[in-house]
């Protein structure tokens, strides 16, 4: 009798266990499904941004970039719309510009910089060529924006920086916490100006 009840009381567990592990199963399909849907919409919005900025790529290129700015900056931890910020300060959207200094591209990243990324996140990069496409640049530009926003304590910091390079913006941040540079105003005034037109991350 006893092994009887044993027996029932395992089937028991066992029937309890897998309509637990099905619920959670459905809840984090639910969840999963809601993430990508927000992704999406986003991913629209931005796309439709791009698009009003005049972007000098046909339509299905604008909307890869759409997705790289999205996905990238899901990914780093870093809101998209200050990566697009940077992007229209730096570049006003243009994926084939090239500075004097040689920063390239639409987030304007320096050869030199870029090698170093692409050889920490196990990328290939053979030059500033490579820089000139989207989603190379923003991919490289976003993880670089995501790092100095770990090592620096605030936004300001971070954008100094990004623009100054480390070395030059050592003195200046050794006096003042957040650099109030034209730089770091351009780019915030742009990001609080997008804040306000397109969806939270």
């Amino acid at each position: 009798m006893f092994s009887r009840l044993n027996t029932r009381l395992g089937l028991l567990s066992m029937v309890v266990a897998l309509v637990v592990a099905a619920g959670l199963f459905v809840a984090s399909d639910r969840a999963f499904c809601k993430e990508e849907s927000k992704g999406q919409t986003i991913t629209g919005e931005i796309f439709k941004f791009l698009k009003e900025q005049k972007v000098s790529l046909n339509e299905s290129k604008i909307m890869t970039m759409a997705k790289t700015i999205y996905q990238e900056s899901h990914e780093q931890g870093v809101d998209y719309r200050l990566v697009l910020a940077i992007i229209r300060v730096e570049s006003n959207f243009k994926p084939h510009i090239t500075a004097r200094d040689g920063s390239t591209g639409l987030m304007q990243l320096q050869p030199s910089l870029a090698k170093g990324i692409a050889r920490k996140k196990g990328e290939t990069f053979t030059g500033s060529k490579d820089l000139k496409e989207p989603e190379k640049n923003i991919k490289f530009g976003t993880y670089h924006v995501a790092k100095l926003m770990e090592d620096y304590d605030n936004v300001a910091a971070a954008l100094h920086v990004y623009n100054a390079g480390a070395q030059r913006a050592k003195l200046r941040l050794a006096r003042e916490e957040e650099p109030d540079t034209p730089f770091v105003k351009k780019v915030l005034h742009e990001y609080y100006k997008y804040t306000a037109i397109l969806p939270e991350p």
